[in-house]
């Protein structure tokens, strides 16, 4: 296999202090630095990024993490200054491919190097409503397309969206699914998270952002619709921020008792004590680029429910129950058998477990190494 030496841009690192996109970039380059033949750098410029200070030396990280200060002339003046650099270190540079971490590149490098981009979801193009400029959003990602050698997809479910979307030829796109967080990995094999209880009843776990195509509302109707479920578990959300009024007053007017419905927000340790604590969890989206959560909870051994669209299926193949998201008594259905059914839930344990183990970032970097050495 020839030798490839990869640069990522600035991009994801000046918009991300912590997130998906930018922990994806942080693991696929850790991973492939132990690769041999393989040079990785970033080039990060002035950024807000948390992750890349858990980089090794391995992967040199040109740049330095501000302060955000507000304001948007002087984050505006960094942002350019970025691409200026990027422009000038990528041009002049040895970098045979350069990856491109989002959409909006400033400046194009004049350069023979390889590009590549990874596109996360099709969100902007299939939910546009739900977004503030999805046009801007989306003719960015067209035209990154556009220009790049190759594009990764986070899933094969986002790889035929694409192709469909944007008339992409099939031959252009490769789908490589993503990896646990090393941090969670590490975590699931923790005998003490038990040892620490996150709340004192049952409950049904839900975890990250709630609104739009997220599908939490469907999920209460569903849990309201059905006295037993209510009198057996409450339900925790985890992160996606404080349950907003509009939630406040939905679970109100179903009927939903307010103290069977908590929102927290913490660390990782208590979210893997989340994950090992719930009887089991629930996942309602429409729709997903990939879907981390169902990945983690089946990892700590957390029953899972999820809808049977988009790329679900792909990260919880046969380990979990299904239902489709559009219909709230198959949601119902679906919430009633695990918490009623002790042999269900062990099963789904079971195979949660192995399914998960499937998913690493060692295969992910493994996957994408071979599209670069394909790409030239």
């Amino acid at each position: 296999m020839s030798s490839v030496n990869v640069l990522f841009d600035y991009q994801i690192f000046f918009h991300q202090e912590y997130g998906g996109i930018s922990r994806y970039v942080v693991e696929l380059a850790s991973h492939m630095s132990k690769m041999s033949d393989t040079d990785v750098g970033i080039y990060a410029g002035r950024h807000h990024n948390a992750y890349l200070a858990e980089l090794s030396q391995n992967v040199p990280v040109r740049g330095a993490r501000v302060l955000r200060r507000g304001n948007k002339a002087i984050e505006g003046l960094q942002l350019v200054s970025n691409a200026v650099e990027y422009f000038y270190r990528a041009s002049r540079g040895k970098a045979t491919h350069l990856h491109q971490t989002y959409f909006y590149e400033l400046l194009r490098p004049v350069t023979k190097a390889a590009r590549i981009v990874t596109v996360y979801d099709m969100t902007h193009e299939l939910f546009p409503s739900q977004f503030s400029a999805p046009a801007r959003t989306s003719a960015a990602k067209r035209r990154s397309v556009r220009q790049a050698d190759h594009v990764i997809c986070i899933s094969e479910s986002t790889r035929q969206d694409l192709i469909s979307q944007f008339d992409v030829p099939a031959s252009k796109v490769t789908a490589i699914p993503l990896g646990l967080s090393s941090t969670l990995a590490t975590l699931a094999n923790d005998s003490a998270l038990n040892e620490v209880q996150i709340h004192d009843r049952p409950y049904l776990l839900y975890v990250g952002q709630r609104g739009g195509y997220k599908n939490f509302d469907a999920m209460l109707r569903a849990y309201a619709s059905r006295p037993e479920l209510c009198s057996e578990v409450d339900i925790l959300c985890f992160g996606g921020g404080m349950l907003t009024n509009y939630e406040v007053a939905l679970i109100k007017q179903l009927g939903i008792k307010a103290r069977k419905v908590h929102q927290m927000s913490a660390d990782d340790v208590t979210l893997a004590r989340a994950y090992s604590q719930a009887q089991f969890m629930v996942y309602p989206s429409l729709y997903e680029g990939f879907g981390f959560p169902p990945l983690e909870a089946m990892a700590f051994g957390c029953p899972v429910a999820c809808g049977n669209s988009s790329s679900l299926p792909e990260v919880v193949g046969e380990a979990a129950v299904t239902f489709n998201a559009l219909d709230e008594g198959d949601i119902a259905l679906a919430m009633s058998a695990l918490a009623s059914d002790a042999t269900l839930r062990d099963r789904c344990r079971k195979d949660g477990r192995i399914r998960a183990a499937e998913f690493t970032w060692k295969r992910t970097a493994e996957l994408t190494r071979d599209v670069y050495a394909r790409t030239t």
